[in-house]
């Protein structure tokens, strides 16, 4: 996830839904079995195959808050992930992702919303 500004070359970034974004499919696939209504300016640190979601819920408040524009590079690896990263992750058996902050302890990885309020 990606907040600061950058410059301005490139493609521009769709804007996906949270179920499309769960799927995982290229983006190209995503691009043609859905209708994009909106573009964020481009950002080469979301990859070429980069996107974008548009917060909803306050589980990631007071730092972004719904409505908020996130930049997603889906072409980051597991394995050069580490604690405290912001992710999107979809879990079994549900079908929109999530954006959540990881932790790693060990071997163990779990997600955790920023608002501790919740």
């Amino acid at each position: 996830v990606l907040s600061e500004k950058m410059p301005s070359d490139g493609r521009p970034v769709p804007v996906i839904s949270w179920v499309a974004a769960g799927s995982f499919s290229p983006i190209e696939t995503v691009l043609k079995d859905t209708e994009i209504e909106e573009y964020l300016p481009p950002n080469r640190r979301c990859g070429k195959n980069g996107y974008a979601l548009k917060v909803v819920g306050y589980s990631m408040a007071p730092t972004f808050l719904p409505g908020d524009r996130i930049y997603v590079n889906p072409d980051i690896q597991t394995f050069d992930l580490k604690t405290d990263d912001l992710v999107i992750v979809a879990c079994a058996g549900e079908s929109e992702a999530t954006f959540k902050k990881l932790i790693i302890e060990g071997n163990e990885k779990y997600l955790e919303p920023l608002n501790t309020c919740l």
